[in-house]
Formats: structure tokens, sequence, C-alpha cells
């Protein structure tokens, strides 16, 4: 072989690598990746998160259908005490009007019970305010009282007279009231006409009747607890309302607004409320009667 000879073009006879030729990338350039490769780790990628995504929302899901579930079973709760509390709402209905009515039965016994109680006080009266004294004899105060109202009255008419209630030891109080006297006629009649001449006299006192201070008697039938208590409402709410007008008779409390005006019979406290009024302040002055 000739060392010699020209050098071939086509061989490279320097060290080291040539410059490569302007226009042309050389073969030992950075590599890249392939885009095929690329697109299959973002899809990879993308597809991860799909996944963590829909197991999320599947987990909320599952929570949503927990509390669901909870909630109906609240529901469920809650209608079945709607149900009791609507079964207890018609038995206390129920109860409310049968104890409506058993009030109503009760009103009408205890007032028929007055009304027998009262009949069996129509030949009875009394004579209050008269001082009691040692010795005294309720007779005598009896026939004297009948005399001074212009009543003739015997022993024979008279079936028993004596005072109401014990006796008490009030010497030292001055604002202590005598007992009552009550005093049972044998006729009707009779208890009538001095309750009638007691009413159209109304000064009198109890001079020559009883020994002590002359104090002002009055005389009037005599009435049971209940009608005694609802007569002394009865003429406090007069006053309160403006009537004009309250008294007794025969038993049965009465009121008239005016003169002219229709007289009321009140028979509880209940018709008090509803025909004259409620309950206010307390007044003095009682109405006429």
């Amino acid at each position: 072989m000739n060392l010699n000879s020209s050098p071939n073009p086509n061989v490279n006879t320097r060290r080291g690598s040539s410059k490569p030729t302007k226009g042309k990338r050389s073969e030992n350039a950075n590599p890249t990746i392939p885009t095929e490769e690329i697109a299959s780790e973002n899809m990879s990628l993308e597809f991860r998160r799909l996944r963590q995504k829909m197991d999320e929302q599947h987990s909320d899901i599952n929570l949503l259908r927990i509390d669901f579930l909870d909630v109906k079973q609240h529901l469920a709760s809650v209608t079945k005490l709607m149900e009791r509390l609507e079964a207890q709402k018609k038995k206390i209905n129920g109860q409310a009007y049968e104890i409506s009515i058993l009030k109503t039965s009760l009103a009408e016994s205890r007032y028929a019970l007055n009304l027998q109680e009262q009949n069996y006080l129509k030949n009875e009266l009394e004579i209050a305010g008269v001082p009691e004294s040692e010795g005294e004899n309720p007779h005598h105060i009896a026939l004297v009282t009948a005399t001074k109202l212009g009543v003739d009255l015997s022993a024979a008419d008279i079936d028993f007279v004596h005072r109401t209630g014990t006796r008490q030891n009030n010497s030292g109080n001055k604002n202590h009231l005598p007992r009552t006297i009550v005093l049972r006629l044998n006729r009707r009649s009779k208890r009538e006409e001095i309750i009638k001449a007691a009413r159209s006299r109304r000064n009198l006192n109890s001079e020559d009747i009883s020994s002590g201070p002359v104090t002002r008697i009055y005389v009037d039938e005599r009435l049971t607890k209940a009608n005694r208590l609802l007569f002394r409402e009865t003429r406090t709410r007069a006053l309160q309302y403006g009537f004009r007008y309250c008294w007794v008779n025969n038993g049965y409390v009465h009121v008239r607004q005016a003169e002219r005006k229709p007289s009321i019979h009140i028979k509880s406290l209940e018709e008090l409320d509803r025909l004259v009024g409620p309950s206010q302040a307390k007044v003095s002055q009682p109405p006429d009667e």
C-alpha cells in the first residue's frame, strides 16, 4: 500500500470528530422521547386522576347514602312520634269534653242541692246587728223587733229562734259584730210580712230591743252559704259595673241596671261574670236594695 498516495476525500484523517455540515443534524445529538410514549404517560396520568375523582365521588355518595338513611330513620321516628302525639291529643280532647260534661253536671247538681237547701229555709229570716248581752231572751228580741216593724207577731208564730255560731268573748273589740239571730216561723206568710215591713223601714235600730249601745238592725230572709257568698259578690260587681239595684227575693239573687230595665237573675259566679262583668277592684258602697 502506498502511504504517500493522496487521501481519500471520503475518509476523515483528522483526530476527533469533524464539524457537521451546516444544514444537517448530527447523529450524536441528544435523543428525544417519542410522541407516542408521552401521550401514553399523559393518558395514564389522566386515568389515575379520573379514577381518584371517581373514588372520591363514590365515597361522597356512600356518605350521602348513610346520611339519607339516618334522615329517613329520623323521619320515621318523627312520624311515629307525631302519630302518638295526635293520638294523645284526641285522647286529651275526649277527656276534656268528658271533664266539661262532668263540670256542667256537677254545677247543675250543686245548684239543685243549693236550691233544695234554700227551699228548706223558706220560713226563716235573720235579724242582724242586735247587740248580745248576758241572759238575753231571743224570743223577746224577735217579738219586740216585729212590733217595731209594725207586724203583729205572737209566740205561737215562732217555731224556733236562736243566735248562730259559738259565742266569743270580744268585749274589748269594738269592731266585733254580734252574732245573727235566726228566726223560723210556722207560716211563710208571716215571714214575708216581716221582711216586707223591714225593707220599707230602713232606719230600724236596737233601741228598746236590747241593752247596750244603739246599733242599726237589718232584717232579711235567710240564705244558704252559697247564696250568701253569691249575693255579696253580686253587690260588689253591681257597683263596679253601674248596676243600681241588687236584691234577694225568695233566695234568688237579682240585679237591675236602672229603672225600667229588666231584672237579671244571677244563679252562679259564672253567670255573674257573663251577665254583669268579671271582678275588678273593690268598691266601698253597696247599691240600693
